[in-house]
């Protein structure tokens, strides 16, 4: 995230605050009516052009091995897991 926006933390709380009083659906609609003619436009957002960060996709880190997890083991040990 950029430095402008602060930490992470400030963004995602202001994010769950503006989702729970409201704001986000106000913006929303004020959005949706078109300014020259007053009536309500269709808009939609493709998932493809919405893009996860490769931490968030579970890319492998640089410098460790795919298919093992922190310990390094293939398996959890639990019973009749592989």
């Amino acid at each position: 995230m950029p430095e402008r926006y602060g930490p992470w933390e400030t963004a995602a709380g202001r994010h769950r605050r503006w989702c729970i009083d409201g704001t986000w659906q106000r913006i929303a609609d004020r959005l949706r009516i078109d300014a020259s003619s007053g009536e309500e436009l269709i808009a939609s957002v493709d998932s493809t052009t919405v893009r996860a960060h490769s931490h968030a996709a579970g890319a492998a880190k640089k410098g460790t091995r795919s298919g093992t997890n922190r310990t390094g083991s293939k398996h959890s040990g639990a019973p009749g897991a592989g």
